[in-house]
């Protein structure tokens, strides 16, 4: 490896055409050091695998050409982070044994957000590299982030399957281990419908399906709240996940798709695989009620017509999904409730709402008529 320091180091454009007839001429990777954020070369180079490079160091001071530096293998850049950690962000993993058993870097370091070079090997999906630091540096696999997290956890949240069972299988992680807030791999995972990794968790790995974080969210829920219909269906048809268990709010899987609007994940839980679709949470309201509220109009149409819903159900007030959407303003759900889904327009005499005091209560009658009136269906 080579490279240039000084005041006649290249400047940008001058760099880019070095670069590229570098490249073309001697197959070298050229890399710049960037001194503002004290990153060494031996950084550089280690974050391109130790490949032939040209690694230039625009500085103002200095000789003009140095060959092989010498480095101290433990300096850190801005973000803490050791060449260790740049080798193993980009999979090298010659250079990761490298820079622990010949170097003695060490191999459990944590940058300043707490990543080891481990961490970051399996949050990118560099399984070979995970194996290395693991089995042959001895990297500790179970380490912590400041929020619990670990590396398996990392390696779940991005996908990245054969990382996930690698870790478990034949490094030693932790598959139940739990963060702060009651998360474990597995629920990481359903949260950004990896399905594939959600399934080698529980039938390889042997991930606890009873688990669930703060406020009594399951893995179910989590894939339900950001639509993630495959990972919704694989976890209730292949593991019998309990889809009527409920949060500290009284909602269930489906309940919690409809209030974030997914509408193909709730037809799922309620025609394939069996969800309540009248079923309400603990103040009475039920799943078309609170998608009415929300406007939500794909949902309303697929609750009421494709999976069954009682359009005139009502709550503990006697409101309906009918007065639930009139009284938040949502006019086209309302014409649809009623001309589509066959929502009962008389049920408005039934209004009953939750006032405290009588004023309260005329006005919101006064303004269900008004949008009654103004919907044409008087």
């Amino acid at each position: 490896m080579t490279w240039w320091r000084g005041p006649r180091a290249p400047g940008s454009d001058t760099l880019k055409k070095l670069a590229l007839q570098l490249h073309t001429d001697q197959g070298l990777v050229v890399a710049l050091v960037d001194e503002k954020r004290c990153e060494t070369a031996l950084m550089r180079q280690a974050a391109l695998g130790a490949a032939p490079a040209v690694i230039f160091l625009p500085v103002d001071a200095g000789d003009d050409l140095h060959s092989d530096a010498g480095d101290d293998v433990h300096s850190v850049d801005c973000h803490g982070k050791t060449a260790l950690h740049h080798a193993a962000e980009g999979g090298h993993t010659s250079t990761v044994s490298a820079l622990v058993q010949e170097c003695g870097v060490d191999v459990n370091a944590a940058e300043k957000i707490g990543y080891t070079a481990l961490m970051s090997a399996a949050r990118d999906g560099h399984t070979a590299t995970v194996v290395a630091l693991a089995q042959e540096c001895g990297a500790e696999v179970n380490a912590v982030l400041k929020d619990g997290s670990t590396a398996l956890m990392r390696a779940s949240q991005s996908g990245h399957t054969t990382t996930v069972v690698v870790l478990v299988k034949e490094c030693g992680a932790d598959v139940n281990a739990a963060g702060e807030d009651g998360w474990i791999a597995l629920m990481f995972a359903a949260q950004d419908g990896y399905t594939a990794t959600v399934v080698a968790l529980v039938q390889e790995c042997g991930a606890d399906l009873s688990a669930a974080g703060e406020g009594g969210f399951t893995r179910l829920m989590l894939a339900a709240q950001d639509g993630h219909t495959a990972t919704v269906v694989a976890l209730l048809k292949k593991f019998g996940t309990d889809m009527n268990a409920t949060d500290k709010d009284g909602d269930a899987a489906l309940m919690i798709a409809v209030i974030y609007g997914f509408t193909k994940t709730v037809v799922a839980l309620a025609k394939e695989c069996g969800a309540d679709e009248n079923d309400a949470n603990k103040n009475g309201v039920t799943a078309l009620m609170h998608t009415a509220q929300n406007g939500h109009m794909a949902t309303v149409l697929a609750l009421a017509q494709d999976c069954g819903a009682d359009v005139n159900a009502s709550n503990e007030n006697d409101l309906t999904a009918l007065m639930h959407a009139a009284l938040n303003g949502h006019m086209t759900t309302v014409l649809a409730l009623v001309q589509e889904c066959g929502a009962d327009v008389n049920a408005a005499d039934k209004l009953v709402p939750p006032p405290t005091c009588t004023r309260q209560k005329t006005d919101t009658r006064q303004q269900w008529w008004r949008l009654h009136r103004s919907a044409g269906l008087t």
